[in-house]
């Protein structure tokens, strides 16, 4: 066989190879991306929807803002206050996590009372959840706001088709259940991250019935509960880790890099070193007693009824951005 003809043979054979590995990582990255898809659309996605909630004769009152609607049986005040949280949370979120587009107004659903939500809601609810089809939200009055804060996060992701890990799935809409802070100059400033209580005294429990701190490796392998997935979301944010660690998972490229590399490279920490941090924190939390007495969640008119209100409490790790 000429010499010539051989050397064509095996440039063709790598040119094989070549788009053949490729092909092999464009459907890697393909299936990557369609399971995350798959785990962010784990929110309610009834079908039956309409034949429920818009059949509901109280939700007759429409109240709107640039980016939201909201259907209720409430007074216009109360919906006003809540489209002002709404309009005011978008803007928090967008500045301290990732940029929220304009798509649309997303319908919100809002009950006067506990009673009339449970008798339409088409999920295993006890506060409110985001539907994905069709996009909206539904909840009750005095769910409050901690309860649309976790719920509006969901959208978020949902809207900018965002890329979290399973474990954050849950874990990062639930650190906006503790939510405080204060209008300014039509903005909203607000202190998140909290562990919410309840979360809390079950992450407890877990504590207990095992004998020992949840393992990091656990929780982002999505083998904890959603409680502790939420605390530990909650140490990151903290601990000053959160922001990086979203930033990194998000613009993942290798799709063969492991949850336990990113969240290392995000910290700067080995995994021995993290699990030592996380446990140091959580020993701490449960010598303090502010996660037992957090309040409501509550966002003031002005930085001075702000003031008042955080003095009267005593949150000292409270310092709106």
């Amino acid at each position: 066989m000429p010499t010539t003809l051989k050397v064509k043979i095996v440039i063709a054979g790598l040119f094989i190879i070549l788009i053949s590995a490729v092909a092999f990582f464009v459907i890697i990255a393909f299936l990557r991306v369609n399971i995350l898809q798959t785990a962010q659309s784990t929110r309610t996605t009834n079908p039956n929807l309409k034949q429920t909630i818009y059949q509901s004769p109280s939700l007759k009152n429409t109240y709107e803002s640039a980016n939201y609607i909201i259907n209720t049986d409430i007074g216009e005040s109360k919906a006003k206050t809540y489209l002002e949280f709404f309009e005011g949370f978008r803007g928090y979120f967008s500045r301290n996590f990732f940029t929220i587009s304009n798509k649309g107004r997303l319908q919100i659903y809002i009950f006067s009372n506990l009673n009339d939500f449970n008798k339409f809601k088409t999920a295993d609810s006890e506060y409110g959840y985001y539907n994905l089809q069709p996009k909206e939200i539904i909840s009750y009055s005095d769910a409050g706001f901690g309860t649309f804060a976790h719920e509006l996060v969901h959208s978020f992701i949902d809207q900018e088709n965002y890329r979290v890990p399973d474990w954050l799935q849950e874990g990062f809409p639930a650190m906006f259940e503790k939510i405080y802070g204060y209008y300014e100059s039509g903005k909203m400033l607000a202190c998140t991250g909290y562990p919410n209580p309840w979360r809390f005294e079950e992450f407890k429990k877990d504590i207990a019935a095992s004998g020992s701190t949840p393992k990091i490796i656990d929780i982002i392998h999505h083998q904890s509960s959603k409680d502790t997935e939420q605390i530990f979301a909650s140490f990151l944010w903290q601990s000053g880790y959160f922001n990086k660690y979203l930033i990194l998972t998000a613009s993942k490229r290798n799709v063969f890099e492991s949850e336990e590399t990113t969240l290392n490279k995000a910290t700067g920490l080995t995994t021995d070193q993290l699990e030592k941090s996380w446990k140091g924190w959580v020993n701490n939390l449960n010598a303090s007693q502010e996660i037992s007495n957090l309040p409501g969640s509550a966002i003031q008119s002005n930085k001075q009824e702000f003031n008042k209100w955080l003095g009267i409490l005593r949150l000292r790790s409270c310092v709106p951005i």
